[in-house]
């Protein structure tokens, strides 16, 4: 391999490690519900990848992990970067959907420094994303019945990494 290649190879993985581990700070920062939260309750744990599950009564649904850069920067500063590329999920890769009534409250717990959450009609391809105004880890999700994805995009000192699940919100007054 050519000596310059090699420069570029060498900034690009570390532009890559600067910009998976900044943090903006705009993000909610989740902390961990005073007691068992009764609602929509999206968890993140973190360790040698980032993973999601969303919960609903009884209900848990798996994330689909969407593209994403993650460290594995030793304490030395030495590492590297795992960069992943996936395809725009799609209402076939949100399954299963959970349903909540209109109303219930999104709350958001787990290691995730910070979480910004979206909704769009859950349609091929993804509608638009509206973003959800967090206040101290919960919102409300008031939007009209219908089936939606919700995009969590959560960040941590190794990365950040857009997570996406299906709900349907129902009429208010349906036995789920």
């Amino acid at each position: 391999m050519k000596p310059y290649l090699w420069v570029v190879l060498v900034v690009g993985v570390l532009v890559a490690a600067t910009c998976t581990s900044s943090d903006s700070g705009s993000g909610e920062s989740p902390s961990p519900p005073s007691s068992d939260p009764e609602g929509l309750v999206v968890t993140f744990t973190a360790g040698d990848r980032a993973e999601a599950e969303a919960r609903f009564g009884e209900e848990t649904s798996q994330a689909f992990v969407g593209s994403h850069c993650w460290s594995s920067t030793e304490e030395d500063g030495i590492g590297s970067v795992l960069c992943v590329d996936t395809v725009a999920p799609t209402a076939g890769n949100l399954r299963p959907v959970l349903q909540v009534p209109q109303g219930t409250e999104l709350w958001v717990e787990g290691s995730a420094r910070s979480v910004k959450c979206f909704m769009g009609w859950l349609r091929s391809p993804l509608d638009t994303m509206a973003r959800i105004e967090m206040t101290e880890g919960r919102a409300v999700l008031d939007q009209e019945p219908g089936e939606y994805a919700l995009e969590c995009s959560a960040t941590w000192p190794r990365g950040g990494v857009p997570f996406f699940f299906g709900i349907e919100i129902m009429p208010p007054g349906l036995k789920l």
